[in-house]
């Protein structure tokens, strides 16, 4: 999955979780992640590289919804590249103690 980054940018990286983080806890999700928790929206709990427990919340892009204009180039070509699916980042945090418990307790 790769992630559609415009506005949504300063929003979903304001709890100091970079963009790269970001993505690479979406792109290694695993059961019972990305869980479905209404209105359009999912969730993925897990492992930045550094480490990190981190929450992700995000919603389904397509093609269509995605303003290509505004795209540099860079942007372009990695979107082009992984051919879907995106991801939109709404909001990413690291976990609180108890979520942090209550994350390995529900991975067992």
């Amino acid at each position: 999955m790769i992630c559609y980054w415009d506005k949504n940018r300063e929003h979903a990286t304001r709890h100091g979780i970079s963009e790269d983080a970001i993505e690479f806890v979406l792109d290694h999700a695993s059961p019972p992640y990305p869980e479905y928790i209404g209105a359009g929206k999912y969730r993925v709990r897990g492992f930045t590289e550094d480490g990190a427990y981190v929450q992700v919340i995000y919603v389904h892009k397509s093609p269509q919804d995605i303003d290509f204009e505004a795209l540099s180039i860079e942007q372009l070509l990695r979107l082009e590249a992984a051919k879907g699916p995106y991801a939109y980042a709404i909001h990413a945090r690291e976990l609180t103690r108890r979520e942090k418990r209550r994350h390995r307790r529900r991975k067992r």
